[in-house]
């Protein structure tokens, strides 16, 4: 398979620009310091490049100051915490930086959804949920497993959605791109993803390029509906009318895996794919641009009619591509209706009272990082991988929750002039105007894939997604990644055999944000052991302070590290210790998970 991170608009036009900035002044907050950044040297390993995504022009740097130390986040716990004496621990000697744990605060479980791939990697067998979605998703006619792959492919028709799940032979059996997807996940014990079109038009055919707009009367495309009405006669998956129904898809799906559901497990229901620059990805469908109205009307239907034909499902909508769309649906002409994401929860909440019940369950977006190091976008891994690139790499995790890191960015520097707290800016969102909605990153990707600085980033964003309690995650990048995967295994396969760190995140917090970065799980099944993953960003080892408030006693921990050179965890031993807090030296550039056990 060939994985891409898409082309993508994202540069607005300077009046634009000044109109959202006046209109969306509540979205931005008071600009803080900007932490120093840590440089690393490490050696790339010879990979194939992916394409190079869009950028955008970066602003000067400032110089960067040291900030103080932050705080977590503070969630409500869900979780009855344990509640042991901390016995009395001899004094630690100085350390670089500090890690802070308390068990008993911050408690709530880590959804196993958030590690999560687009792709299948050689640690699908660990992984918790699969998304089969993208551009070629958009134009997917379930009756024949045809795609148009839209700008990405030429326009050009195929089988392409069968690549990802290995259909075989241009397979015509309905549905069984996703059906083969679904139970690819299921055999790896993963919940699928399943992307539902809401566009006007889907492929007809696997018969190569498309010149023609699509329409009514052009026979390479079939005209999208959600429901087949009720006069219509022909049979299901008919090839013999010019309408594709999507109530007859989910039906489809539902019905060929109602044991599985039945037993307990799951599939996900996603909304299309990037609908801000469907004029760009797909223009014979949709060659105009997509609006505020067409949304909520497309939203409604679509998603109304995914409850009614799988009730328990979670549908999630709406599947932008990143900040722009979120804030005006990619300049949108009605964006005058205010910020794109406040009135999409709006209007779902105004939705679920007049068909009295949840129709959208997730808000989910993509994050591909806009974060610039040396004038390059972090993403980009066809230019050289300078000091300053990798800075901005290790740093740009940050911009998903801290209130004190400003990135290097058109959205910081152009937009907001604050920093960007992405996570906490969408809770902010939603607990105004559509409590009770999650959060989800179905493509995300900070770059460097192939080296060390791109684990680091990769088990960084792992760490915040389940400390931040974000529902599902899917990573999104070429297969030659080894570090992302390496970093992703510390998680959901540290020793090789499947081992997995604990279901509940508790209260874990660094002294030095811009050097390190620490998190700490427990298990819901055996209390007696501590996952702490810990993270050195910096070129040089960090002695660090580990203290463990109302968790006992321990008397050793096993470590797992990535580090350059190295990509997939590697056993460093246990160490004995006794009390509760100790000294460990993170060596440089490493992500460690060390798993403490007591008696």
């Amino acid at each position: 398979m060939k994985s891409i991170w898409k082309k993508r608009q994202r540069i607005m036009s300077y009046t634009a620009l000044l109109a959202l900035m006046l209109l969306f002044q509540n979205c931005s907050s008071t600009g803080f310091e900007t932490p120093a950044s840590t440089t690393g040297s490490q050696s790339t390993p010879g990979t194939t490049p992916s394409p190079s995504p869009t950028v955008t022009p970066s602003p000067t740097a400032s110089a960067s100051p040291t900030v103080s130390p932050t705080v977590s986040p503070t969630v409500s716990p869900t979780v009855s915490p344990t509640v042991s004496p901390s016995p009395t621990t001899t004094p630690l000697p100085a350390a670089d930086v500090t890690f802070n744990i308390d068990v008993n605060l911050n408690r709530h479980t880590i959804s196993p959804y958030i590690y999560g791939s687009n792709y299948e990697t050689s640690l699908f067998n660990n992984i918790g949920s699969f998304r089969m979605g993208g551009n070629r998703w958009t134009t997917y006619n379930w009756e024949n497993n045809a795609t148009n792959g839209g700008t990405d492919y030429n326009n050009s028709s195929g089988n392409r959605v069968c690549e990802l799940v290995n259909c075989g032979n241009n397979s015509e059996v309905p549905g069984e791109a996703v059906r083969l997807g679904v139970l690819l996940a299921y055999k790896y014990g993963a919940a699928p993803v399943v992307t539902i079109p809401i566009v006007d038009y889907v492929a007809a055919d696997k018969n190569g390029t498309i010149t023609a707009p699509a329409s009514d009367t052009n026979t390479r495309f079939r005209r999208n509906l959600d429901r087949k009405p009720s006069s219509v006669t022909t049979p299901v998956a008919s090839l013999n009318d010019n309408f594709v129904y999507q109530d007859e898809a989910v039906t489809y799906f539902q019905n060929a895996f109602k044991a599985e559901l039945a037993a307990g497990k799951k599939i996900h229901y996603m909304l299309d794919n990037e609908p801000a620059i469907w004029k760009t990805t797909h223009p014979l469908i949709h060659p105009q641009k997509t609006s505020y109205a067409e949304m909520k009307e497309k939203t409604i239907r679509f998603a109304s009619m995914i409850k009614e034909k799988a009730p328990n499902a979670m549908v999630f909508g709406p599947v932008a591509y990143g900040f722009n769309e979120m804030m005006s649906l990619q300049d949108a002409d009605d964006r005058s209706n205010g910020e794109y994401m406040s009135w999409y929860l709006q209007q779902l909440a105004a939705a679920e009272k007049t068909y009295g019940k949840r129709l959208v369950d997730v808000l989910d977006m993509h994050w591909g990082s806009e974060a610039r190091g040396d004038g390059n976008r972090v993403l980009d891994e066809t230019v050289a991988q300078t000091a300053g690139l990798i800075a901005a790499r290790l740093q740009a995790p940050r911009s998903l929750w801290d209130p004190n890191y400003k990135e290097t960015s058109w959205i910081v520097d152009d937009y907001l002039k604050a920093p960007l707290k992405w996570i906490p800016r969408l809770k902010e969102r939603i607990a105004t105007y559509y409590p009770g909605t999650k959060i989800s990153f179905s493509e995300y990707n900070h770059g460097g894939g192939g080296i060390i600085s791109g684990g680091i980033a990769e088990a960084d964003v792992l760490g915040i997604f389940g400390r931040e309690d974000v529902y599902l995650a899917t990573h999104w990048d070429r297969e030659d990644s080894p570090y992302i995967y390496g970093a992703m295994r510390l998680f959901v396969n540290y020793d090789g055999a499947g081992a997995r760190v604990g279901d509940i995140s508790v209260k874990a917090v660094s002294t030095s944000d811009d050097k390190s970065s620490v998190y700490a799980m427990q298990s819901s099944t055996d209390s007696k052991k501590l996952y702490i993953v810990a993270i050195n960003k910096t070129s040089a080892a960090l002695s660090t302070n580990i203290s463990i408030a109302n968790a006992g006693s321990f008397t050793k921990y096993s470590r797992y590290m990535i580090y350059d050179g190295v990509s997939t965890p590697k056993s460093m031993g246990d160490t004995p210790i006794s009390g509760s807090a100790f000294n460990y030296s993170m060596p440089a550039m490493s992500v460690t998970t060390m798993v403490l056990s007591a008696p």
